[in-house]
């Protein structure tokens, strides 16, 4: 499966594109993340992919590997404050507000 996406045409801000949507993820998040590359919002590249915080997860992009990277608690003690979700979690019901700059 993969990440569903929901916006409106990008738009020109200044000398970037400027991409406000929504990202819902599916109900097996793989480990590593979900792909999100620039051709999936009409973009050549990004400078910046910003996913808002919600329902207690954390979103980070990762530029290397081109995928947006879910984060929740993390409940073990081994001291790290958060941990990547596990593999194969439901996320379905999660849906992030995304803002991406580029061109």
């Amino acid at each position: 499966m993969a990440l569903t996406l929901s916006s409106d045409t990008p738009t020109i801000r200044g000398q970037q594109k400027v991409w406000e949507g929504t990202v819902t993820f599916d109900n097996s998040y793989p480990t590593g993340g979900e792909s999100f590359t620039p051709g999936d919002a009409g973009f050549v590249s990004f400078d910046r992919v910003q996913v808002d915080s919600v329902g207690g997860y954390v979103f980070a992009y990762d530029e290397s590997n081109e995928k947006i990277l879910a984060y929740w608690v993390d409940t073990t003690v081994d001291g790290a404050p958060m941990a990547q979700v596990s593999n194969a979690e439901d996320l379905s019901s999660v849906t992030a507000n995304v803002t991406v700059y580029g061109y």
